[in-house]
């Protein structure tokens, strides 16, 4: 993880727009599209354009105490994963905001697929911490609806606040994996939850006290999609999006992705995914729980 110069950080903070100055319906969920430059100044735009009040939008939700993990989706390998640069960036904004670097968490499912996607290794020193879950879960079963799993001690009992940090690509059971489904990464039996397009199992794993209580934001890496072939890289299928979306509602930023996978396919001559018999169904689900919004007319795509 590289460091961030103080004037990269602070460039772009002061007198970015809040939503209505974007042009934002106040009675609409925003998900918010950036260019995929992956610089803290592009991502502050987008982050203050969430912003509910006259504080930045990391201020509103985290406390200088907090202990932060960002949960990373590595499983495709280097070509189809967060860049790490924007990972830097993010981290200096969280440390900007007053988050301790050691407070801070990069992980993923294991130390292997986080190296494979260019994430050195650093569980130790002053931080950020970068360190796989490597099977290290809670002994006892708790259950979130049909869902009885034993999630991640990181996710229980570390972190205070999560953010999601994923990718925009097709998955061959569930339809999309856009950013709910990154939290299978954080049960220790995803294997059993795949049946019926991974519905209502990814909702129920977002909506377990230890994810739902703490996720206060999604950013979606979407510089390159994929389409079909999910969730492995296939460059096949894979598209040049050039954007960077995020949003406080992951239920909304699921229901965009979607969206936006469906139209490519529609380009490309596909069949949908309902017709493939792996509509993502869980995004309903997740609205039917109060993750979040689903229905795309109550939903803004603010593009900055």
């Amino acid at each position: 993880m590289k460091d961030l110069n103080r004037r990269e950080v602070l460039v772009g903070l002061a007198g970015m727009p809040l939503l209505l100055a974007a042009g934002k319906s106040p009675s609409k969920t925003p998900v918010i599209r950036l260019s995929e430059t992956p610089t803290a100044a592009n991502l502050s735009l987008g982050l203050n354009a969430l912003c509910t009040g006259k504080s930045s939008f990391l201020k509103e939700e985290l406390r200088p105490s907090d202990i932060v993990g960002i949960k990373l989706n590595c499983l495709a390998g280097r070509r189809l994963s967060p860049r790490p640069e924007l990972v830097d960036s993010l981290v200096a904004l969280l440390t900007e905001a007053g988050i301790k670097p050691s407070n801070i968490y990069v992980f993923d499912r294991s130390d292997r697929e986080l190296v494979k996607a260019g994430f050195p290794l650093s569980p130790d020193g002053k931080g950020p911490r970068v360190v796989g879950i490597n099977q290290d879960y809670e002994k006892e079963v708790s259950e979130s609806g049909p869902v009885g799993s034993c999630y991640a001690t990181l996710v229980t009992r570390t972190v205070t606040r999560l953010i999601n940090v994923s990718v925009l690509k097709d998955h061959d059971l569930a339809g999309v994996s856009v950013g709910m489904k990154n939290f299978y990464g954080v049960i220790h039996n995803p294997n059993k939850y795949h049946m019926d397009a991974c519905s209502p199992y990814v909702a129920h794993v977002v909506n377990h006290p230890s994810i739902r209580t703490k996720l206060v934001l999604t950013v979606i890496d979407a510089s390159v999609a994929q389409y079909h072939g999910g969730p492995a890289y296939n460059p096949r299928y894979t598209w040049k999006e050039g954007a960077i979306y995020m949003a406080r509602d992951p239920v909304a930023l699921d229901a965009v992705g979607w969206d936006r996978i469906e139209k490519v396919r529609k380009e490309k001559g596909m069949a949908s995914l309902k017709a493939e018999k792996r509509e993502p169904a869980y995004i309903a689900a997740a609205q039917a729980l109060g993750l979040g919004t689903a229905d795309l007319s109550a939903i803004e795509v603010v593009s900055l």
